[in-house]
């Protein structure tokens, strides 16, 4: 019997074929596959059963791929793997029909469990990644910085958020590098972040909170 299709999205070779390996007895692996803008199509293509699901690709944030996979191949399930442990990014995961979310460094026993839980057809959400302790009103801890921000720094804060490179923010503003490099050292200082690491996930989180604020916004 033909084994299920699993398609990986991620662009981290090592740990793209690393999990080829790990899925491999189980499943007829398609990929790791980077680019964030060929994802959709090539998902459509193979209609596999299973997207594990890296947020951080190259040319497409893949939150913005959730839907776009469940319109266009509406029986893949979709566990989304991240470097991003946080609560808020695994509830717009959910809400955007996301069938599960781990994070990176909660290991492989983790992942499989995910997986195992999603073949059985059942959901996974890591409760590994618990809510945050929230502020009155429920602002994050850098909101207030981040609303003292130039709008320039804000918007280049907002494109870290949706997983472009130094190199593609600097393409899409017309700026140079060390231009970029010294907003984004300046970001850090502001928000109190010490790490390019601690950086993306804050961006990814706020970035998420605009978006959603904007959907509420536009609703009638």
């Amino acid at each position: 019997m033909r084994k299920p299709i699993l398609f990986l999205a991620e662009d981290h070779e090592v740990m793209g074929l690393g999990l080829r390996a790990l899925f491999e007895a189980d499943f007829e692996v398609y990929g790791p596959h980077a680019d964030g803008a060929t994802i959709g199509d090539l998902v459509a293509q193979v209609r596999p059963f299973l997207l594990v699901l890296d947020l951080s690709l190259p040319n497409r944030n893949g939150m913005y791929l959730i839907e776009e996979v469940l319109q266009r191949s509406p029986d893949t399930r979709i566990l989304v793997h991240t470097m991003y442990a946080d609560f808020d990014l695994m509830e717009e995961a959910r809400r955007r029909g996301a069938h599960g979310y781990v994070g990176k460094d909660s290991g492989a026993q983790e992942l499989l469990r995910g997986v195992t839980a999603i073949r059985q057809g059942e959901t996974y959400f890591s409760p590994l990644i618990r809510p945050p302790k929230r502020r009155a009103g429920g602002a994050g801890p850098h909101s207030a910085a981040i609303a003292r921000l130039t709008r320039r720094r804000q918007e280049i804060l907002g494109l870290i958020g949706d997983g472009l490179t130094t190199t593609q923010i600097c393409r899409r503003l017309g700026v140079a590098e060390r231009t970029v490099y010294w907003h984004r050292s300046i970001i850090r200082r502001e928000l109190g972040i010490q790490t390019e690491e601690d950086l993306a996930r804050e961006a990814a989180v706020w970035r998420q909170a605009m978006q959603a604020a904007e959907a509420d916004t536009d609703s009638p």
